[in-house]
């Protein structure tokens, strides 16, 4: 059984990356509500060399590990960062879709996480 973010009381572990995932879809959601119908929400993340990324879906595996797939704004590279909770420094940037014709992508609709074996 896939309990996220509890520990075997029922409590919320807020060391675990299931937590910040909660936490960083939460936002990219909410960033996405005020922004226009042909945007959808990119990120920066300091250490990936300042190259947005377009968003496709943001997993975890606790402990310690949230998951962002997407593909760079550049140039359409598929690209899969792994970052440490603690490393964690992210700069939401609302970014052209590729295809405004089609709905945008909801974040965190399905979570593919994996939890320490």
């Amino acid at each position: 059984m896939d309990v996220p973010y509890s520990d075997i009381l029922g409590k919320k572990n807020y060391n675990l990356a299931s937590w910040m995932y909660e936490r960083v879809v939460n936002t990219i959601n909410d960033f996405e509500k005020d922004i226009r119908d042909d945007e959808q929400a990119s990120i920066v993340i300091s250490s990936f060399a300042n190259n947005p990324i377009l968003i496709n879906d943001v997993s975890y595996w606790n402990p310690d590990i949230i998951i962002f797939d997407g593909v760079l704004v550049s140039d359409g590279s598929t690209v899969q960062v792994l970052q440490h909770t603690s490393q964690l420094n992210l700069c939401l940037i609302a970014s052209k879709r590729r295809d405004p014709e089609r709905p945008r992508r909801k974040i965190g609709f399905s979570v593919d996480s994996q939890e320490d074996l």
